[in-house]
C-alpha cells in the first residue's frame, strides 16, 4: 500500500512539527497537544511549563523511504523533552528492520530525557511482527484513542 498524505493542520491546541518542506512527504503528520503542567523541581520539568505531548501518525509502509522523515521526527520532538511521544501505527501495513531499529532508537532517546515513548493501536501486521520479536515486552503499546 502506498503512503498517504496526511494535511498537517495548525489549529487550536495542535501544532505541527514539521516544516512546510516536511509537510508534503507522504506517510507522516505530526502534531503537539499541550500538557499539564509539571511540578516546580519534577523530573524534566521545565520551570513548571507544561510540557506537550507529540502524537506522530505514520501511514502506509514504514520502510527505508519513509523512516529517515520518522526518525527526525522523533528525534526532533525528543529534543523538545515533551511528557510524552506517541507513534500512532494503526494505519502501518509493513514495517521493516530499519523501521524497528528506528522506534527502537526513539525509545531510547525518549528514555534518557524522561520522555514517555509509546506505541498506540498498531495494525495486525506490526503487533504480529513485534510479538514475534519479542519488542512487544519492551515497548508501551497503547489502545486506539476513541
Amino acid at each position: 500500500m502506498p503512503a498517504q498524505v496526511v494535511p498537517v493542520s495548525r489549529n487550536a491546541g495542535r501544532t505541527s512539527l514539521m516544516s512546510d518542506r516536511e509537510s508534503v512527504f507522504p506517510g507522516l503528520h505530526c502534531t503537539t497537544s499541550p500538557g499539564a503542567a509539571s511540578a516546580p523541581g519534577s523530573a524534566g520539568s521545565r520551570r513548571g511549563k507544561p510540557r506537550p505531548s507529540v502524537l506522530l501518525e505514520v501511514r502506509g509502509d514504514l520502510d527505508e523511504t519513509l523512516v529517515a522523515r520518522m526518525r527526525e521526527s522523533i528525534f526532533s520532538a525528543a529534543a523538545e523533552r515533551p511528557e510524552s511521544i506517541v507513534v500512532d501505527l494503526a494505519d502501518v501495513s509493513f514495517v521493516d528492520t530499519v523501521g524497528l531499529r528506528t522506534l527502537i532508537a526513539g525509545r531510547r532517546r525518549c528514555s534518557a530525557s524522561g520522555t514517555t515513548f509509546a506505541l498506540r493501536s498498531p495494525s495486525r501486521a506490526v503487533r504480529r511482527l513485534l510479538s514475534m520479536t519479542h519488542l512487544d515486552t519492551i515497548f508501551d503499546v497503547e489502545p486506539a484513542a476513541c
